[in-house]
């Protein structure tokens, strides 16, 4: 029961980042009818936002637990598999990684090309067939969870991930009418596929990094790090006339500052969803952000063009998919779900591989006090033993 409530947590989260995701849509559809397309610069923001704020607390937690555990001010040794000891930089080192900088680099890098090739498709082919093709992200991630999670997925996975994919279908469809299927479909379809796999990739690693015990703050930390760098790059040279041309006012700034808050939020809740659920689990979460796509185009740009049956449709079939989905359980099993109920409490315990090594400091003093208590036990029984043989020695002599 506890394994369906937390994949139902992760549902509910997921509705949470699908209408974060669909502000996003929006407010990039104000830039756009404003004549600002930025999507690179776009994202550089919240990239940047990431950075500052989730170094902050990463840095913040590894301190103070540090303070917390001063290890009696002095940096304890351990004893490697040769004998030999060496000192925890670490202890003294807030951003000591738990991984190798270049997968933080790798994971940046799909992340921003991943957004940019969704983005380009828009110019080539249809908002129907971006929509669609776009959730070949949900077979991938599922491929690649078996393949990386050995996933056992079972008849109601399967059936609540078609019911989702259907759902959305069914809206897309209804509402694709009186649109064209742009200059170069084929090319359009490709880069939507493009995009879609490595969605699917970055959405693994994430999820692998985390269940290897990444802490959230220094996954986001980095992705913010290596991605301001990458998108700041490609905005420089891609998109500098965008910038010249565009027509800044109160709407448009506005427009900016929604979307990159609505995506920061969005990054900074995603791994509650990777931990809880799974990737497969956000990814079918994020199908319902075309409803809350439709309601906003209601409110703000004047009407949806389906019907109101088939958005009743496409509701519960998403809502039905989601709970059987939740209700079949796991598909794996996760190694830090503790992360959610210590996001900032790395203040005041220690992380298992910090416990570890404090295990091991401790055996390795005991080991030491140990054997000096063992040698100085043989030299008082070699004392012994050398004065009760004098005697004798001295009676042979006699």
């Amino acid at each position: 029961m506890e394994v369906k409530r937390d994949t139902l947590r992760a549902c509910f989260i997921g509705q949470v980042l699908s209408f974060l995701l669909a502000i996003t849509g929006t407010t990039s559809g104000v830039l756009a009818s404003s004549g600002i397309n930025a999507p690179t610069t776009q994202s550089f923001f919240n990239y940047c936002l990431l950075a500052v704020t989730c170094s902050i607390i990463h840095w913040w937690c590894t301190t103070q637990h540090h303070h917390s555990h001063p290890n009696n001010g002095t940096a304890q040794p351990l004893q490697t598999a040769c004998g030999n000891t060496k000192f925890r930089l670490s202890e003294y080192i807030p951003f000591k990684l738990s991984n190798k900088w270049y997968i933080y680099l790798i994971l940046a890098i799909l992340d921003v090309e991943g957004n940019f090739l969704v983005t380009k498709a828009y110019q080539y082919t249809s908002v129907t067939s971006v929509t669609l093709l776009d959730c070949t992200t949900i077979p991938a991630v599922m491929i690649l969870s078996l393949i990386v999670f050995r996933s056992s997925y079972l008849p109601g996975h399967i059936i609540g991930a078609l019911l989702c994919t259907a759902g959305l279908g069914v809206l897309v469809l209804t509402d694709s009418s009186s649109e064209t299927g742009g200059r170069n479909p084929v090319l359009g379809d490709l880069l939507v596929i493009a995009g879609a796999a490595v969605y699917a990739v970055c959405n693994i690693v994430q999820e692998k990094l985390l269940s290897d015990k990444t802490s959230r703050w220094e996954l986001l930390a980095m992705i913010g790090v290596f991605g301001s760098l990458i998108s700041g790059v490609q905005a420089v040279a891609l998109e500098r006339d965008a910038w010249q041309g565009a027509a800044w006012n109160m709407q448009t700034m506005g427009a900016m500052i929604g979307f990159a808050l609505s995506l920061y939020l969005f990054y900074v809740l995603v791994p509650s969803v990777l931990i809880l659920g799974s990737s497969t689990v956000l990814n079918l979460s994020l199908l319902t952000s075309d409803l809350w796509a439709v309601g906003s185009r209601v409110v703000f740009f004047g009407g949806f063009g389906g019907t109101a049956w088939a958005f009743a449709i496409a509701l519960s079939a998403e809502a039905v998919g989601l709970v059987l989905y939740a209700w079949s359980g796991e598909t794996h099993r996760h190694a830090d779900k503790q992360q959610l109920e210590r996001p900032w409490s790395t203040l005041n315990r220690m992380s298992d591989i910090e416990a570890e090594d404090f295990i091991s400091t401790e055996r390795f003093h005991k080991g030491e006090a140990y054997h000096a208590e063992q040698q100085e036990s043989t030299a008082l029984l070699s004392n012994v033993a050398i004065s009760s043989s004098e005697p004798d020695d001295n009676a042979s002599s006699k």
